[in-house]
C-alpha cells in the first residue's frame, strides 16, 4: 500500500511540473514481460492470416473518432493502463473495418485479467481478452467521481462474465509480437495499431521523450510521424524520434460469422475431410468442431451436435481433423 501511495504522490507532482517527469520513476501500471516462447513474431511465424487494413500505415483518422478515455478518477489510479490500451486497440480496429464506435468496458478487462495495484503484464491481459470476452462500457461501466479501488475492482457480476463469453463467440481475436525495429514497426502498422510498452510521460516542447524503462502500456498509431494514443491527456501525443518502445503486438480481430470460401471448403471435401477441429488452443482454438457440408457450406457443431456425433469416434475413423488457427482464418474469404 506503501508503494501505491508513493507512486501517486509521484505521478501528481509530475502533472503539476512535467519536467520532473525526466527524474522521478513512477509506475503508471506496466509490469515486465516474461518471454514467452510460444509466441508466434510477425514475418516468421504467425498463425493468423493478416489482412492489410491501412497501407500508409496510419491510423491518426480512427484515433480522431475514439471515445477518449482517462484511467484514473478523483480517489482512484486504476493502474489499468495495459487493459486501457488493449481495448484503443479494438475500437480502432472496428471504427476501421466496420465503421462501428463500440465503447468496450476497460474496468471488465482489468479486474478479470488480474490487475494489481503495481499494474499488470501485455501477455496477461492478452489471454484473459481471449478467454473470458468483453462487454460494452455501458453494461460495466465505474464513475470517475465517485469509485475508489475496492469499488471498482470488486467482483464481477456471473451474469456480466456470461455475456461477455456470448460476445467472445461472435469475434476471432489474436496477436503476435513484432521487432521494435522502425521498418518492422512501418509494416505492421498496416495491420493494427500497436500495443506497446513505453517510458510514462517526459515532454519537453512538442515532444515526448523516453528517459527510462517501460512503465505504461499504450498504442502506437503512427510511425512516420511518431504517435501514440493513450489513457492520459492529451490523449494522442507526439514522441521524438528516438523515443524506444517495448514489448510490441500487432492485434488481429474479425467477425466469427465469416464467409466461408466455398471452393476451398469444396478441396477440402474433395482431399476426404468430413469435420475440423480448431486444436490451436494457445492461438485462439478452444476445440470447435465443425461440419463440412454437401453444399461446401461450413457449420459449427453445439455440444448436443458433438455428443450425437460422437467426436472421439469420428476422430478414430479419420472423419475428424485438427486443424491450426492460421488454416482456419485461410478458408474465410
Amino acid at each position: 500500500m506503501f508503494n501505491y501511495q508513493l507512486n501517486l504522490i509521484k505521478k501528481l507532482l509530475i502533472d503539476e511540473y512535467p519536467i520532473l517527469g525526466k527524474f522521478l520513476r513512477v509506475n503508471y501500471g506496466l509490469l515486465p514481460e516474461v518471454k514467452d516462447e510460444r509466441d508466434y513474431i510477425m514475418g516468421v511465424d504467425s498463425k493468423i492470416n493478416w489482412k492489410i487494413l491501412n497501407p500508409d500505415s496510419n491510423w491518426l483518422p480512427e484515433a480522431k473518432q475514439m471515445i477518449d478515455e482517462v484511467q484514473k478518477g478523483r480517489y482512484l489510479e486504476t493502474f489499468g493502463c495495459t487493459g486501457y490500451a488493449l481495448k484503443n486497440i479494438k475500437e480502432m480496429l472496428r471504427i476501421n473495418k466496420w465503421g462501428q464506435v463500440i465503447n468496450e468496458s476497460d474496468r471488465f478487462l482489468n479486474k478479470i485479467s488480474g490487475t494489481g495495484r503495481n499494474g499488470n503484464t501485455l501477455s496477461r491481459v492478452l489471454k484473459a481478452e481471449k478467454n473470458y470476452g468483453w462487454v460494452k462500457e455501458s453494461e460495466y461501466s465505474w464513475d470517475r467521481a465517485k469509485f475508489n479501488w475496492n469499488e471498482y475492482y470488486k467482483t464481477i457480476p456471473q451474469e456480466i462474465r456470461d455475456r461477455a463469453l456470448i460476445n467472445s463467440k461472435k469475434e476471432l481475436f489474436g496477436y503476435d509480437s513484432v521487432w521494435a525495429t522502425k521498418s518492422m514497426i512501418i509494416e505492421a502498422l498496416k495491420y493494427s495499431p500497436l500495443y506497446v510498452g513505453l517510458y510514462a510521460w517526459y515532454r519537453k516542447g512538442m515532444f515526448y521523450y523516453s528517459v527510462a524503462n517501460p512503465n505504461h502500456a499504450s498504442v502506437i498509431i503512427n510511425r512516420n510521424q511518431f504517435m501514440c494514443y493513450d489513457s492520459y491527456d492529451p490523449y494522442i501525443k507526439n514522441l521524438d524520434e528516438g523515443f524506444k518502445i517495448y514489448y510490441v503486438k500487432r492485434i488481429y480481430l474479425e467477425r466469427a460469422d465469416q464467409v466461408f470460401d466455398e471452393n476451398k471448403i469444396k478441396t477440402l471435401r474433395t482431399r476426404g475431410f468430413k469435420y475440423l477441429m480448431r486444436t490451436d488452443k494457445f492461438n485462439g482454438g478452444k476445440g470447435e468442431v465443425y461440419i463440412l457440408t454437401d453444399d461446401n457450406k461450413v457449420i459449427e457443431l453445439t455440444d448436443q451436435d458433438k455428443l450425437e456425433a460422437g467426436v472421439e469416434g469420428l476422430a478414430k475413423r479419420g472423419d475428424l481433423t485438427g486443424i491450426s488457427e492460421k488454416d482456419y482464418f485461410n478458408l474465410i474469404k
